[in-house]
């Protein structure tokens, strides 16, 4: 375990291979973050166990207490999958769910690869309109709001990923919607009065029409972002 202070507004716990911490401290860590899934979305009940599962690396944010997570999990070379980023809402749009991201990142990218390949993806899951344009912000992602159509690569990794997660639900490739993801988790499926709308009117309207965000149906986004290698040397080489 680490801690990182490269935010001034958060102290970051670094946390390598979670599934493999004793089970009195995995049992006070699920504990905390199963809190702040609460208070920032509602009850992930297994989802959470699922998320460690899957976890390379685990990122925990405190600020007095826990104010958010992030999971990153290496799926190949040139492809990182973020299964879970949740931020307190007293937290939220300050930045911290990218700053947790990029640190989990920084460790997850073999710096041997650096200078072979042009660029990798990173890709995540979300019904969250707030996420979703923090995340666009940084980097090229698809679904773009401004029209960009989606490669072919960027597709199938699109479908690799709704697979990999809910084989059972079908798949809108083109606006890369898994359409009832969360029904099984009724307690994540946003209602009318608690979606997270972005300070966006482009973002929000695509979440509203493409998403059907406010009629509660469950369904879940795939953001596949495409990092060039000298957004890595920006960011990850600090």
């Amino acid at each position: 375990m680490r801690t990182q202070n490269r935010n001034p507004q958060f102290d970051l716990q670094i946390i390598e291979n979670p599934r493999n911490l004793s089970d009195c401290q995995k049992e006070q860590m699920l504990t905390q973050m199963m809190e702040v899934t609460k208070k920032a979305w509602g009850d992930p009940k297994s989802l959470l166990n699922q998320w460690i599962g899957l976890a390379d690396i685990l990122a925990i944010a405190y600020q007095g207490g826990i104010k958010g997570f992030a999971v990153g999990k290496k799926i190949r070379n040139n492809l990182y999958l973020f299964p879970a980023t949740i931020v307190h809402p007293d937290s939220q749009q300050k930045g911290l769910g990218v700053f947790m991201n990029i640190n989990i990142l920084s460790r997850m990218v073999d710096k041997d690869i650096i200078g072979k390949l042009k660029y990798f993806y990173i890709v995540f899951r979300t019904p969250n309109p707030i996420f979703y344009h923090a995340i666009s912000k940084v980097i090229d992602v698809v679904p773009a709001i401004d029209g960009r159509a989606a490669s072919l690569e960027e597709t199938s990794i699109a479908k690799e990923i709704a697979n990999i997660f809910s084989p059972e639900c079908k798949f809108d490739v083109g606006n890369f919607i898994i359409e009832g993801a969360l029904k099984p988790f009724p307690d994540l499926i946003y209602t009318e009065k608690n979606i997270p709308w972005a300070r966006s009117e482009k973002v929000n309207r695509f979440f509203s029409e493409k998403m059907r965000l406010p009629n509660g149906n469950g369904n879940e986004l795939v953001i596949v972002g495409k990092i060039p290698m000298e957004w890595v040397n920006l960011y990850l080489s600090r």
